[in-house]
């Protein structure tokens, strides 16, 4: 999927302190647990940044 794609595709934000996705479960517990409870620990330590790729159905994210 090249990038005119993917813009058009999804809205992408970085993932606030404070926001939570309640809906998200990539199937994985301890993947859920660190998205959900303890990313926003590594960016405020400035050791990652997570932003969400969404559109009406999908949430995604992606962490750097």
């Amino acid at each position: 999927m090249n990038r005119q794609l993917i813009e058009e595709a999804y809205e992408m934000h970085k993932l606030n302190i404070s926001e939570k996705i309640k809906s998200f479960d990539c199937g994985d517990t301890d993947l859920n647990d660190f998205i959900l409870n303890e990313s926003f620990l590594y960016r405020e330590a400035l050791l990652a940044v997570s932003y969400v790729f969404e559109n009406k159905m999908v949430y995604l994210l992606c962490y750097i």
